[in-house]
């Protein structure tokens, strides 16, 4: 389908988590907010610093692994004045 495409939301259950699957998930997740306004603000390598931060506190958080690679992806190729915040797939 060709035309304009809407943003979908993807959704990270994190209810299951305890102290121990996932130690300092609070600090976690607002660093992790933090560092999505900077990837959607086109500022890419501060949100990249942020997002590596909280694979400090949890080395196995994919989603900040995923924003990291996004990241570096961005700042290679990117160009941060026709960003709209939005990654698009280009293939399945």
């Amino acid at each position: 389908m060709k035309g304009k495409t809407e943003p979908v939301g993807i959704y990270e259950l994190l209810d299951y988590h305890t102290d121990e699957s996932f130690p300092n998930m609070i600090e976690a997740l607002g660093i992790f907010r933090d560092g999505m306004e900077c990837y959607q603000a086109g500022e890419w390598e501060k949100g990249m610093e942020l997002f590596r931060k909280v694979l400090t506190l949890n080395p196995d958080d994919r989603c900040s692994q995923v924003y990291v690679e996004r990241c570096e992806h961005l700042i290679a190729d990117g160009d941060p004045e026709n960003w709209d915040g939005i990654w698009r797939l280009t293939s399945k």
